[in-house]
This record gives structure tokens, sequence and C-alpha cells, in this order.
């Protein structure tokens, strides 16, 4: 079984999916070993494709074909450390989605680098020391 290498944030999934700037680097770590992308960040994906007019079920399919990608159930442990995220980016007048909110939860709780194409996460960055983001463009 590969080795988890990172956590994939919807918005550096989809330039992956969508082949838009930056994702070499998706592709990259896809073929390193396991990425993770939690469940609350599909749900952003799924979004995105169905307002974006592409088949749904055409798309999973093809996700599922990816041997290194993992999807993981967004657990109670990442819902309280994405509460105490909420509280220290509220205090930092710094906004984060519930979405924006769960990736960083799975990265934290699994030491893995978050990989996104999120420019605004770097504002959070200072906040969260053991968090290891990496940009994708």
């Amino acid at each position: 079984m590969a080795e988890r290498v990172c956590v994939l944030d919807a918005s550096a999934f989809l330039a992956y999916l969508q082949k838009e700037k930056g994702y070499e680097k998706v592709r990259e770590y896809l073929r390193k070993g396991k990425c993770i992308i939690n469940t609350v960040n599909m749900g952003e994906v799924y979004a995105k494709i169905i307002q974006k007019g592409i088949n749904l079920e055409e798309i999973r399919e093809y996700i599922s074909l990816l041997p290194n990608l993992e999807i993981l159930c967004f657990s109670e442990e990442e819902a309280l450390i994405s509460a105490k995220i909420y509280k220290d980016s509220k205090e930092s007048n710094i906004f984060l989605s519930l979405g924006d909110r769960a990736c960083i939860s799975t990265g934290l709780k699994y030491n893995l680098p978050v990989l996104t194409a999120d420019r605004e996460w770097k504002k959070i960055k200072f906040k969260l020391k053991r968090l290891n983001l990496e940009f994708v463009r």
C-alpha cells in the first residue's frame, strides 16, 4: 500500500481534474503516493462539477479509477480542530469557509502537507505554525 503523501484541497483537486494551472504539482503527488481528500472537500468538488455542467457520474467513475486517491470521511476529531481554526481565524479577521477549515483540519490531523490553489490561505499560515501548505499556483 502506498504511503500517504498529502491532503488535497478542493481547489487543487479541481485544478488537476480540469488540467488548470498547477495541475502538474497535484499529478506529481498522485504519482508519489496516496493523496487524501475528505468528504467535505469532495462535496465541494462535486458541486463545482455540477455547476460547470459536467456529467457527475462520468467524473465519479474517473475519480474511482485513480489508484492513489483516498477519500476519507470527515471525523469528529477534525470537526473539533476546525472549530479551533474558526476561532483563531475569526480573531485574526480572516475568513475561512467550512471547506477550507475541513481541509486544513485533515492536514493537521494526519500531519501531511496540504495542497491548495487558494492563495488566501497565506494569511492563516502564520497562525497555524504546524501547517505545511503548498500552493499549486
